[in-house]
């Protein structure tokens, strides 16, 4: 009873400092998906002038060169990133407060 009595009172200063080292988290997730956005960027071309070679000798075919099997990661960094960035772990509600308005409560706007 004591320690909930504590969180209860520092709440705000605990979420706080969770909250930073959530940013931090979410800001090296984005790095990390962009990091791995350009590494697939740069194997791709050196797949595109790898092809290119057999085409010397011969006429390439589609299985001379090790495909990529980062193809679905790839597209899944993508799409986080045109979402936006990457959110940290918030409390959606805090305890002690009421999950929904009470009926004929003023909702803040």
């Amino acid at each position: 009873m004591a320690v909930q009595r504590f969180a209860g009172s520092r709440m705000e200063e605990l979420l706080h400092d969770l909250a930073e080292n959530g940013q931090r988290a979410a800001e090296a997730v984005d790095a990390a998906a962009q990091a791995l956005l350009d590494a697939y960027a740069q194997r791709m071309e050196v797949e595109r002038r790898t092809f290119q070679m057999p085409s010397l000798v011969h006429r390439p075919s589609p299985g001379d060169v090790q495909r990529s099997r980062a193809d679905q990661v790839t597209q899944a960094a993508e799409k986080l990133l045109q979402g936006g960035v990457e959110t940290w772990p918030e409390v959606l509600h805090r305890p002690g407060q009421p999950r929904h308005p009470t009926v004929g409560a003023a909702v803040p706007a």
